[in-house]
């Protein structure tokens, strides 16, 4: 049963999941330095999509289904596995700032679709007042490169902007579709599994050369974000999805990016921008007028 408001214990658990996506950013910058970053995504999903089929053959937790729930995994999947593919496609063509900015649309995708899709998570004005706050706050610590415009920058901008849209589309179809049906971690297995099947096939066409530096440091950060990110927090994250209303939850995400640039700071030694107290602020008062 949905719950339309979050709990202090959910709050919680979602600024940890946030923490670690911020930092995930971190180990994808350093693992792009020793593979190409549609590979080590393509990686991240096989190992911990094997990890995830282990666990659920000890646990006789059922890895397929028949029917619907079957076809809207797979939907699923291969709407994560646009996601990846569109965003670091369009790496390519523009900043990583400006595609961080494009791709956290996300949780207008979810609110909007959630309004007209799932009968219990209408949109309001202060959801929408919320979401438009919280935006400007990733924006003010993104973006300050965000204001140029030409012809190369613009395609990389929609396969962002396209794969914040499948990120929204991912949740709206898990909600509507396979909550109730099947349990969170059989979404997970359903997700990865289905989107390594469509990343080695685009990693293939779109990176000849593979391989760049791989060392140690490369395979720690593969193992980050194969284990920490993508089977325990994404698990967590969907365990959460089953729970509660998607628009509330998605409006937490604002944080992931300004925490990547907090870690950023941290542990790369990266400049952090003058505007991260005001983003933290726009994002933190954002998530409350959603959440209020």
């Amino acid at each position: 049963m949905t719950r339309e408001k979050l709990t202090f214990g959910a709050m919680g658990v979602l600024l940890l999941l946030c923490s670690i996506w911020g930092i995930n950013m971190v180990a994808i910058k350093i693992s792009n330095q020793g593979l190409a970053p549609v590979t080590a995504a393509a990686f991240r999903s096989t190992v911990a999509s094997i990890i995830i089929i282990i666990w659920m053959y000890f646990r006789k937790i059922r890895l397929f289904h028949r029917g619907a729930p079957f076809v809207w995994g797979l939907w699923a999947g291969a709407l994560f596995g646009l996601e990846f593919l569109l965003l670091y496609a369009g790496l390519n063509y523009t900043s990583a700032s400006r595609a961080v900015v494009l791709l956290y649309t996300c949780p207008f995708v979810v609110a909007l679709g959630a309004h007209f899709y799932l009968p219990d998570d209408r949109l309001t004005w202060m959801k929408s007042t919320g979401l438009v706050l919280a935006f400007f706050g990733v924006a003010a610590v993104m973006g300050q490169h965000t204001i140029v415009f030409d012809p190369v920058t613009l395609k990389g901008d929609l396969l962002a902007l396209g794969g914040g849209i499948a990120w929204g589309l991912t949740t709206l179809v898990i909600k509507k579709h396979l909550v109730g049906e099947i349990e969170p971690i059989q979404t997970l297995h359903y997700q990865l599994f289905f989107s390594a099947l469509l990343l080695w096939p685009a990693a293939l066409i779109l990176e000849p050369s593979p391989i760049r530096d791989f060392g140690a440091i490369t395979v720690m950060s593969l193992f980050y974000q194969s284990v920490i990110v993508a089977v325990a927090s994404y698990l967590t994250w969907f365990v959460l999805v089953h729970r509660f209303s998607v628009s509330r939850l998605s409006s937490f995400a604002f944080f992931a990016p300004v925490m990547g640039v907090i870690a950023g700071g941290t542990l790369l030694g990266e400049p952090l921008p003058a505007t991260i107290l005001l983003g933290l602020l726009g994002v933190g008062s954002g998530i409350y007028l959603v959440n209020r």
